[in-house]
């Protein structure tokens, strides 16, 4: 998470969308948002990355990231398909 003197709370600094303003709501009440709650719980990560043995290393990566490019270069088990050596 990432604050910046604004007050507003993002889910990281390249992301657009606070999920609450800590000048004007208390700590707990933008934490247990439904917002935060989203990307505390990595809702974001694509479907592709259910049941992936990595995901604890990579979270579901950068939802900016999948809303860009999306998530064609997913393997079928979630992983990232890379080319034969």
């Amino acid at each position: 998470m990432s604050v910046p003197p604004a007050g507003d709370v993002l889910p990281c600094a390249s992301y657009p969308q606070p999920v609450g303003n800590l000048l004007k709501e208390a700590f707990e009440q933008v934490w247990q948002s439904a917002q935060a709650t989203f990307f505390r719980h990595k809702r974001h990560a694509p479907s592709e990355c259910a049941g992936c043995e990595d995901f604890g290393a990579c979270a579901g990566a950068c939802p900016l990231y999948w809303s860009a490019m999306g998530t064609s270069e997913l393997a079928g088990d979630g992983r990232i398909a890379h080319a034969p050596a």
